[in-house]
């Protein structure tokens, strides 16, 4: 049986273009701007970014041809990369596709050589976190600005995985 679903890893600039688009819709989503990560700049260098060498992105299109859902992975530090933008169309929510990005993610991670990969979300986003706890995450001390009180930041260690 095929997929509901096609993975498609972000390398051209249509594709950027669809990246960028679902990015917007995720700072729409969370009621605020990210100005304080400098989103703006971020859109503007998506393959900068989230391309090779040091980063991933991917995408996923329902075989009628909406792109519904959107990952990334980009270098932080040295061995340690940061998951950004997961994010699904409401109507996507719910049926497994957040755990499905997440696996994504964490296998570019792992190709791209990073011991260690961090994220940050909100507490408010409870099943994202769940999510994210059952892979292996666990919280840590800040590593990055945000201005919420209600910011959790979380860590992943690739041990051969």
């Amino acid at each position: 049986m095929e997929k509901p679903y096609k993975v498609i890893e972000v390398s051209d600039s249509k594709q950027y273009k669809r990246l960028a688009e679902l990015f917007r819709e995720y700072e729409s989503d969370l009621g605020f701007e990210l100005s304080f990560q400098n989103f703006r700049d971020e859109l503007d260098k998506l393959p900068q970014i989230y391309g090779p060498p040091y980063g991933k992105a991917y995408l996923l299109k329902e075989p009628q041809g909406t792109f519904f859902g959107c990952i990334a992975v980009r270098k932080l530090v040295e061995e340690v990369g940061e998951i950004k933008r997961m994010y699904l169309k409401p109507e996507w929510r719910g049926l497994g596709y957040g755990k499905v990005l997440l696996d994504i993610a964490l296998e570019a991670a792992k190709d791209l050589g990073y011991k260690k990969v961090r994220l940050d979300t909100l507490d408010t986003m409870t099943a994202a976190i769940a999510i994210y706890k059952e892979a292996g995450f666990y919280e840590i001390p800040q590593y990055r600005e945000n201005p919420f009180d209600n910011a959790v930041f979380m860590e992943k260690e690739m041990r051969g995985e």
